[in-house]
């Protein structure tokens, strides 16, 4: 991280609600080139949408299976089921354009608001075919973490401080909450 991202971290009003998604994203765009590629071809198809040189042929709901990962070295990062479900239904609500504070969307954006007809659920076979509840838990020793992955996997090649990952699943997005590093 640069001094200038920790001095940002640090001196913000609001700290413990710095992102790391931007830092992730500019270091993966820097180092992998088929992100960079796809997110270029992201990029030029919102833009061909925006100046209405392209629509959706998807009319239907595209129902997406997530994976929570709860990595806690706390019993307090250890979150419960219910907040799980919790953040599921709000991501779900601002996916679909649903979430009851819409109207408070400042007017210079009013015009972008659209249910982009996609929704999340927790999974419920593994990569494996197996029966689960979409929520993993694993304990560490490790306090916090940075955006470097690391909370992904250890130098051994296994997440954190638990088992064997499965392998990636191409249509499952995964979610860690963990503690990151600055965040509280």
């Amino acid at each position: 991280m640069s001094d200038a991202q920790s001095y940002h971290r640090v001196t913000s009003a609001d700290y413990s609600r710095w992102c790391g998604a931007m830092e992730v994203h500019r270091r993966l765009l820097s180092q992998n080139p088929e992100y960079a590629e796809n997110r270029a071809q992201i990029e030029n198809a919102a833009f061909a949408y925006e100046q209405l040189e392209a629509s959706t042929a998807r009319q239907s709901l595209v129902d997406i299976p997530v994976v929570v990962h709860v990595v806690h070295s706390t019993t307090e990062q250890n979150i419960g089921d219910a907040q799980i479900h919790s953040q599921i239904e709000v991501l779900n609500q601002d996916f679909r354009a649903a979430n009851p504070d819409i109207d408070k969307v400042p007017a210079v954006w009013q015009d972008l608001v659209a249910d982009a007809r996609v929704q999340f659920h927790l999974a419920r076979t593994d990569p494996l075919g197996r029966p689960t509840d979409g929520i993993t838990r694993t304990s560490t020793s490790t306090p916090d973490w940075d955006t470097d992955d690391l909370v992904k996997f250890s130098l051994s090649g296994t997440p954190a401080s638990g088992p064997p990952a499965p392998p990636p699943r191409p249509s499952t997005a995964a979610a860690p909450p963990c503690t990151r590093s600055g965040t509280g």
